[in-house]
Parts: C-alpha cells; sequence; structure tokens
C-alpha cells in the first residue's frame, strides 16, 4: 500500500475528505520527523512506539580485502509495537 492507497481507504473508514487526510497525515508526518531528529521518543497507544537507537563508531572488516574500516557512528529508528498489535499476528 503506497500512500495514496493509505490516505484513500483513511478517507473512506473515517468518512473525510481525502484532502483533510493527507493534510493531517502530512502534518502527523512534520511533528514524526521534529521528534526523531530531536530525540523525543513518540509512543502511540495501541500501535506501537519509535525512538531512536544512537549506534556508537566501531570497527569492521572489509569482505573483499580482509582490512579493517572504521564504521561511522549513526542514529536509527526503532520501532517497537504494541502488545496489542503483536496479539493480531497470533491465531
Amino acid at each position: 500500500m503506497n500512500k495514496r492507497e493509505f490516505i484513500k481507504a483513511v478517507a473512506v473508514e473515517s468518512r473525510q475528505s481525502t484532502v483533510y487526510v493527507a493534510a493531517t497525515l502530512d502534518a502527523m508526518m512534520k511533528i514524526f520527523t521534529v521528534c526523531m531528529e530531536q530525540g523525543i521518543k513518540l509512543s502511540l497507544t495501541g500501535f506501537g512506539s519509535f525512538s531512536v537507537h544512537e549506534h556508537p563508531a566501531r570497527k569492521g572488516r572489509n569482505p573483499h580485502t580482509g582490512g579493517t574500516i572504521e564504521i561511522a557512528a549513526k542514529r536509527t529508528i526503532k520501532f517497537r509495537p504494541s502488545p496489542r498489535i503483536q496479539l493480531l499476528n497470533k491465531k
């Protein structure tokens, strides 16, 4: 499902216009981006939580040459689904 299909599905489910749903989704994504940039944990009850995980710099190995390389530090987004979502996958 792409963004356009998602917006249409939410519009049908909520009985709102696609323009309204698209504007709401864009605002949510902007807030989500700001939270992740600032390292703020975002929890959506019944869905899951998003947090920023810091990976420190480390040494790695180049598989072609066998030499060591420096892998830079980086930040990634970690998602942990709500227990309610996990129950949907069990039969």
